[in-house]
């Protein structure tokens, strides 16, 4: 059986790792990935989780687009 002394020093390890943890998960999901749209008119940005951040378009191919192509470009 672990003696007290060694439980705590356990505690404090694991305790430890899992702030190292937070901090891991907390830089990651200020992290953004920027994925071109396909066709060049943009950029759909997400962060690591998945989640929609913004999409940004380059104006000048935006403006000769077929607006009917647009939200399959978006997502291919």
């Amino acid at each position: 059986m672990a003696s007290l002394n060694e439980l705590e020093a356990l505690v404090a390890e694991r305790t430890r790792e899992f702030k190292a943890l937070q901090q891991k998960a907390a830089e990651a999901s200020e992290k953004i990935i920027g994925e071109p749209v396909a066709g060049g008119v943009g950029l759909v940005q997400v962060d690591l989780t998945g989640r929609l951040v913004g999409i940004e378009f380059d104006q000048e191919r935006l403006r000769s687009l077929d607006e009917r192509r647009l939200g399959r470009q978006l997502v291919e």
